[in-house]
């Protein structure tokens, strides 16, 4: 299983102030398994991951295989928990690559 965060910065800031909003950050799950052991497991993953860098961590279960790339190209995750295959359709819509430490593995 293949994790990948990715946060997006928007350099058109406007000038006028905007309203403060919680931060935080979703990650989309595939339905691999039965929907509630699947939140079941990924949920202490996210607590844990909320206290540890400050930030709400919100855990999204996608009904289907194909939204979870959609859902990468519309920014509308920061980071997804992918499989086998989708990596590979994910690889080859957004040139997306896993990086383990400081050096890519191959």
């Amino acid at each position: 299983m293949v994790f990948f965060l990715i946060l997006g910065f928007n350099d058109n800031i406007k000038a006028q102030p905007q309203p403060a909003k919680e931060k935080s950050i979703l990650i989309g799950i595939l339905p691999e398994r039965n929907i509630f052991k699947q939140m079941e497991r990924f949920e202490p993953l996210a607590q844990y991951l909320s206290k540890k860098i400050g930030i709400n961590v919100k855990i999204a279960l996608l009904s289907r295989y194909d939204n979870i790339v959609n859902n990468f190209i519309s920014g509308r995750f920061d980071g997804a928990f992918f499989g086998s295959f989708t990596y590979a359709y994910a690889h080859s819509r957004l040139n997306l690559a896993p990086k383990i430490g400081d050096t890519p593995h191959f």
